[in-house]
């Protein structure tokens, strides 16, 4: 039987799995890989295309533009969260 192929898009590179935000994407489409050809589509700020395989999960992390880069810091400047007092 022909499986499926499964595209996930993150903005931020899965593999390797060192953190909460990794872990949880990786740990809920594992299972997905036993029957989908699972390929994570991801973006980094390593000037650098990747290609990972961990088990039945590919990765293939794209950098990130610099304009990209220079409007997602513009953003993140523009974002304030709120001061709670205790």
């Amino acid at each position: 039987m022909k499986r499926l192929k499964l595209a996930l898009l993150s903005t931020y590179p899965v593999l390797p799995r060192k953190h909460g935000g990794q872990l949880r994407v990786f740990n809920l489409y594992q299972n997905m890989s036993h029957y989908f050809d699972t390929t994570i589509i991801s973006l980094n700020d390593n000037n650098a295309f990747t290609e990972k395989k961990v088990g039945d999960i590919s990765e293939l992390s794209i950098p990130k533009s610099v304009r990209h880069r220079n409007l997602e810091w513009q953003l993140q400047k523009s974002l304030v969260a709120p001061q709670f007092q205790i």
